[in-house]
């Protein structure tokens, strides 16, 4: 089916088979069932429609609630609420499938994007403006002459549209549409020349995602322009020193800091680090923050099995993200390798020991440095990755019984795994000095599981990466130093 969207732009974008490749990528594949409503008068509108088989109504209601049909948008042709879609205002009409339907849809960002860098596409954007026009106009006007413009539209009773009405000529008219400012006038961001860079600001850049996410982008080829949100800028920047990178003061515990580190900032790669629990306190000024400056997407990076636990705050998180209406990314991974290298390391190193109420549930693992190399891609692939979730997994999916096995075989020295009951591992870890909360996150991580249903294994590592993920004996391998008695 991508064929007839090819065919379609071809005879707009010439041979020039990078740019079509670039303008392909672009769009979203979707089917939809009969009568599926695709946008509601009110809604803001984020998506241009092509239809590449199937048929779609363009309707408005009138003040007594009564319908009328706009248009009826068949088989390779472009639909969309123009206004709505570049202004960001709510819609004033509705669109729904008359039949099932294959669409090609392009999100607002993306459509920005080609037209910044692909001049060719100008051409596709005056066929969208030309089919949007006559409910263009209507809207414009619809104050003041709501029901002329209705009537003349169409006949009314039977719904047949008036198409004559509909032609005009595109060069006389787009001044009247779109005034002295041309096509930027919906999107002012277009004003920004096309050889700026997406500012992309990473949050936690000296932990082990941070780290392990600008890792990876210095092995791709990308314009992104990056700047690692850190607490003290001397100090991270020693580092941080081997990559090319920017420094922005953000401290989670600082809201003051949120505005001047997201100003200007088009993609945020978010996490939640381990010791910040209040959502309310801290994320929620965050996301505001994004809102009010702009930011154009979010990679929140959550945590399998998020949609289960209303309890963990990466829950309330991504609730935050989706209600505030900016696009975004959620990267679910399994369990951390990396724990064994940071969490429990002392106990394993000193003690030969992993200790933690886990019982005999099974966990699925993940190596940040494959989460890592999904955010890169995704952050240099952002257009592709708009309002989706990935759960990121290993092939494995084992117990700490099975993990103690596996340490004993590649470190060659014993492991022992043992379950304590709740009361004795937080008074355990609170003489160890633990902090409070974190030993409530490692009760969280750990035992809730056992009362759960077996975690599940996906392919999108592979499936973005182009490889398999890194299995946990190989984790260990690389990390036999650090795994090491002292």
């Amino acid at each position: 089916m991508i064929e007839v969207l090819r065919n379609h732009i071809t005879h707009r974008l010439g041979n020039d088979l990078d740019n079509l490749d670039k303008v392909l990528a672009a769009f979203k594949h979707i089917k939809t069932k009969r009568n599926e409503q695709l946008l509601l008068q009110g809604d803001i509108c984020k998506y241009v429609y092509f239809v590449a088989k199937g048929c779609l109504q363009v309707y408005v209601y009138d003040k007594d609630f009564n319908e009328t049909t706009r248009d009826i948008v068949t088989e390779d042709n472009w639909c969309s609420e123009l206004l709505s879609f570049g202004s960001g205002e709510p819609a004033t009409e509705n669109i729904r499938t008359v039949e099932p339907c294959e669409l090609f849809a392009i999100d607002r960002q993306s459509f920005q994007t080609l037209m910044e860098t692909v001049p060719q596409f100008d051409k596709v954007y005056k066929q969208i403006l030309e089919a949007s026009y006559a409910g263009i106009c209507k809207i414009c006007s619809q104050r003041q002459k709501y029901n002329r413009l209705s009537k003349k539209y169409f006949h009314c009773k039977s719904g047949q549209i008036r198409s004559d009405l509909l032609k005009f000529n595109m060069e006389d008219e787009k001044e009247h549409l779109l005034g002295s400012g041309t096509l930027l006038s919906f999107f002012p961001q277009l004003k920004k020349s096309a050889s700026n860079m997406a500012k992309v600001l990473i949050t936690g850049a000296t932990g082990n995602i941070g780290t392990a996410v600008i890792h990876a982008l210095s092995q791709l080829t990308h314009d992104l322009d990056l700047f690692a949100g850190v607490r003290n800028i001397i100090e991270d920047k020693i580092k941080l020193g081997r990559y090319n990178i920017k420094f922005s003061q953000f401290d989670f515990t600082d809201v003051k800091s949120y505005q001047p580190a997201l100003q200007a900032c088009d993609i945020l790669f978010l996490l939640r680090p381990p010791q910040i629990a209040d959502v309310e306190k801290y994320f929620k000024p965050i996301i505001e923050t994004c809102q009010d400056v702009g930011v154009k997407h979010i990679v929140f990076l959550s945590v399998q099995g998020v949609e289960k636990s209303k309890i963990i705050p990466h829950h309330k998180i991504e609730k935050l993200i989706v209600d505030s209406e900016i696009p975004y990314t959620f990267l679910r991974p399994a369990y951390f390798m990396q724990n064994f290298t940071t969490t429990l390391r002392n106990d394993l190193v000193n003690k030969n020991l992993i200790y933690l109420p886990a019982g005999n549930a099974k966990f699925t693992l993940i190596d940040v440095r494959d989460i890592g190399s999904v955010a890169a891609i995704i952050l240099t692939n952002i257009a592709q990755h708009i309002n989706q979730t990935y759960e990121l997994t290993s092939t494995q999916r084992l117990t700490f019984s099975e993990i103690a096995v596996l340490l004993s075989t590649q470190l060659g020295r014993r492991i022992q795994f043992k379950s304590p009951n709740l009361i004795n591992f937080f008074l355990t870890k609170r003489r160890e000095k633990t902090p409070t909360m974190l030993i409530l996150v490692m009760i969280m991580l750990h035992y809730f599981p056992r009362f759960q249903a077996k975690p599940a294994l996906s392919n999108w590592v592979e499936k973005i990466t182009g490889r398999q993920p890194i299995a946990f004996e190989q984790f260990i391998k690389d990390n036999k130093e650090l795994l090491r008695v002292e």
